[in-house]
């Protein structure tokens, strides 16, 4: 009898052992993979509080733009950045947001700032003329142009606000143009591209010794165009159907052709950023070499601000962004749907929003927005001469 409880009670024991053991294989396994969230990475940066009125410290999330090794366009553009402040006339570097501009309607306005009010001005152009360009060429002086008929001037314009504009004829030329933008090399210097017939023409005009040379001569093309001089007066580039040309201006002599451009900008006197269908390069206009970068691949519009080490706005796929050129790792702004025109300062832009049909100020530093027009004729800022 002893010995058949023993029995029973052995195997109740290995019952028991087998069942342990069945549960403990369907015990289901710990995920080895399971991703920790690591906390963000915040950093201060000072922002303007439109209901305060005041900048006020604020904390911003770190987020990651470029995932990639920096490659040798990433450094060139780095370098070319943080020297380029020094190649800009004095008085860009005045804090400022300065715009002025015309509405289709040909009213002209002036305004200082995103926080100030717009002041209309009397327009240097006269209802039967049209407005066709405009740069600063001073702190509070643009150079312009306007044409009418078969003739077309420059003009310097002083904003001597609030007592009345100066304004001036610098010089005139008798023939018709069906399009023109003129870009100053400095206030007696000028570089004009304009369509006549069915030939564009790329001219150096010295007005004060009343000088002119064709620089280059093309057919007529289909896009839209843009000159614009290096901020020491240097060189000069020309896109137009969606070609580049580069060229010196001392030796009037081109340097570069590149085609497929759909946007470029100086970044200081001896570098452009350009971009096209294959990505978006730093040129050296010394060197005459172009090496990739990888924080952008291709972008409609570019715009560069010096300050801060440097600042691009570029618009891609109607998405807006503002990076630093030291750090692409940190984005500066962006906006989903809506087109950079320029930049005023290393915080703010001028941006066209969604429909296209509502420009005005952007301050990226602390996202906040403020129209200023249903759509600009002809606008300037002291950044956008470059």
């Amino acid at each position: 009898m002893v010995k058949i409880k023993i029995i029973i009670i052995l195997i109740l024991i290995l019952l028991i052992f087998i069942i342990g053991c069945t549960n403990q294989k369907e015990l289901p396994k710990i995920n080895q993979e399971t991703e920790v969230q690591e906390p963000q990475t915040t950093i201060k940066m000072e922002v303007y509080n439109p209901e305060t009125g005041k900048n006020e410290l604020v904390d911003t999330i770190e987020t990651e733009v470029v995932e990639s090794a920096a490659s040798q366009g990433d450094e060139l553009l780095k370098a070319a950045c943080k020297d380029s402040i020094k190649d800009y006339p004095e008085w860009t570097k005045s804090s400022t947001d300065i715009i002025i501009w015309e509405d289709p309607d040909k009213s002209f306005y002036f305004r200082n700032s995103p926080e100030d009010m717009s002041a209309r001005l009397s327009s240097p152009v006269q209802t039967s003329e049209t407005l066709a360009d405009m740069d600063f060429v001073g702190f509070n002086e643009i150079s312009y142009v306007k044409t009418k008929d078969n003739k077309w001037q420059i003009g310097l314009f002083k904003l001597n606000w609030p007592d009345a504009p100066d304004n001036s004829i610098i010089y005139e030329k008798t023939e018709s143009v069906s399009s023109i933008d003129v870009s100053p090399v400095n206030k007696k210097e000028f570089i004009a591209f304009y369509v006549k017939g069915n030939k564009a023409f790329l001219e150096y005009l010295d007005v004060a010794n009343l000088k002119e040379e064709i620089l280059f001569e093309t057919s007529v093309g289909n896009n839209n165009q843009k000159v614009t001089v290096s901020p020491k007066g240097t060189y000069v580039y020309l896109l137009y159907s969606k070609t580049l040309r580069l060229f010196d201006i001392s030796k009037k002599s081109k340097i570069e052709e590149i085609n497929s451009v759909s946007s470029v900008v100086w970044v200081g006197n001896s570098h452009l950023l350009y971009s096209n269908s294959e990505g978006t390069y730093i040129y050296d206009v010394v060197s005459k070499s172009k090496d990739k970068i990888t924080g952008i691949n291709t972008a409609e519009v570019l715009a560069f601000n010096p300050k801060s080490d440097g600042v691009i706005a570029y618009t891609s796929n109607s998405k807006t962004k503002v990076v630093n050129c030291q750090n692409w790792r940190i984005s500066l702004g962006s906006y989903g749907k809506g087109k950079i025109e320029t930049l005023t300062s290393e915080k703010t832009a001028i941006l066209t929003k969604e429909d296209l049909s509502n420009g005005g100020y952007w301050r990226f530093e602390g996202d906040w927005y403020v129209k200023l027009s249903d759509k600009f004729s002809v606008l300037a800022t002291v950044w956008s001469n470059y």
